[in-house]
C-alpha cells in the first residue's frame, strides 16, 4: 500500500531458516552446537526431528539482499522475494550432522511437543525461490552441510 501511495519502489525478502557462522544462539543449529560442546552422557535429545526445514546460508541471504537492489521494481509497485533453496531438510538431519561432527553418538527424539512440531508449531518450512531467481539470477551457493562445517569450526 504504501508503494502506491507514496509511489515508492519497495523490495521485500523473505528469509526461511537461517544457518551460517556468526549465528546468535537463538537459532537451533548454535545452540545445538552449545549443547554438543557442553557434552553430557548419552546422545543429545532432539525436539521434533522429524520437522522440516528449508536452511539458508547467512552468506546467501547477504547476497539476496543485494541483488535486488540492483534491478528496482517499476515505481509504486512492490516485489515480494523468498530466500530459501526449495529443499526440506528434517532437523534430525542437521542434528545427526553436527554430531558427527562432535564425534558423538546420533542424536535421539526427545519428547514430542504438543502438535507435533516445535516451538514455532511449523513442522515443514519449505520456500520457493522462483521469483527471486527469475528477477535477479540468484541461487543458493552454500549447502546446509558446508553451512554447518563453517558453523562447528567458527565455535
Amino acid at each position: 500500500r504504501a508503494a502506491r501511495e507514496f509511489v515508492l519502489r519497495v523490495h521485500v525478502v523473505r528469509p526461511f531458516n537461517l544457518l551460517g557462522p556468526g549465528l546468535g544462539p537463538q537459532y537451533f543449529v548454535p545452540s545445538f552446537i552449545a549443547q554438543l560442546r557442553a557434552g553430557g552422557p548419552g546422545p543429545v535429545p532432539v525436539a521434533n526431528p522429524a520437522a522440516t526445514r528449508d536452511w539458508v546460508d547467512a552468506r546467501d541471504l547477504a547476497d539476496a539482499v543485494v541483488r535486488p537492489a540492483a534491478v528496482p521494481p517499476a515505481a509504486g509497485t512492490a516485489g515480494l522475494f523468498n530466500v530459501a533453496t526449495g529443499v526440506e531438510t528434517p532437523v534430525l538431519a542437521v542434528a545427526e550432522h553436527l554430531c558427527r561432527l562432535a564425534g558423538l553418538p546420533p542424536p535421539v527424539a526427545d519428547e514430542p511437543v504438543a502438535g507435533g512440531a516445535d516451538r514455532t508449531g511449523i513442522d515443514r518450512s519449505c520456500g520457493d525461490p522462483g521469483r527471486l531467481r527469475a528477477w535477479t539470477g540468484w541461487k543458493p551457493r552454500v549447502g546446509w552441510q558446508e553451512s554447518l562445517n563453517d558453523m562447528w569450526a567458527d565455535r
